[in-house]
């Protein structure tokens, strides 16, 4: 069973509203917060999105520069690169002792770059977990954001309602309604 909440407002009717996870929240963000009219989380998480679709351009971007400066080096510079030497030389080097050197530095030269863009790829890969994450977070306090919300804007808590679905609310409100209604034309009478 579900709870639901029933609020009253005398110009805008009645709202019934879900308690628990929010699935159109976590899927559809943006646009759930804006027809719930939360506008402040709705702008902080276009912001969050705005921020982690820029910082994945600027990370993507960063990975090609850095594979193209690396692959582009001369044999002579990568002589000089102590984390050539140290990192990846004893990886390459033990495994491949039939090759000449330069064959080893240029081994080394994409081992190093593979390396940089794992690194770049986890941290993009981290942005967008916090996207993901913030929608989690919608998912989970949206609805009592909206409950909340409703209260603000002047709508008053009439009931709370377990039952299955929406429809059942309805249903269980018409009954109570109708024996609402049986009790005063006979207390009437």
């Amino acid at each position: 069973m579900k709870n639901f909440y029933v609020y009253e407002h005398p110009k805008y009717g009645q709202k019934i509203e879900k308690d628990g996870f929010s699935f159109l929240g976590f899927f559809f963000t943006i646009i759930w917060l804006l027809v719930k009219r939360l506008y402040i989380p709705a702008l902080a998480f276009f912001l969050v999105f705005f921020v982690a679709t820029f910082a994945d351009k600027v990370i993507t971007e960063l990975v090609g520069s850095k594979i193209e400066k690396i692959v582009s080096l001369p044999q002579n510079e990568l002589n000089e690169i102590d984390r050539y030497k140290e990192i990846y030389w004893q990886e390459i080097e033990p495994a491949n002792k039939d090759l000449p050197v330069e064959d080893k530095l240029e081994l080394a030269t994409i081992a190093y770059a593979t390396e940089q863009v794992k690194q770049l790829e986890l941290t993009g890969i981290g942005i967008w977990l916090v996207v993901v994450a913030f929608q989690f977070l919608v998912g989970f306090k949206g609805r009592a954001w909206v409950l909340t919300n409703l209260e603000k804007r002047g709508f008053d808590l009439v009931e709370k309602v377990q039952v299955h679905t929406k429809d059942a609310v309805l249903a269980e409100l018409a009954k109570r309604n109708n024996d609402k209604a049986v009790g005063n034309t006979a207390a009437g009478e």
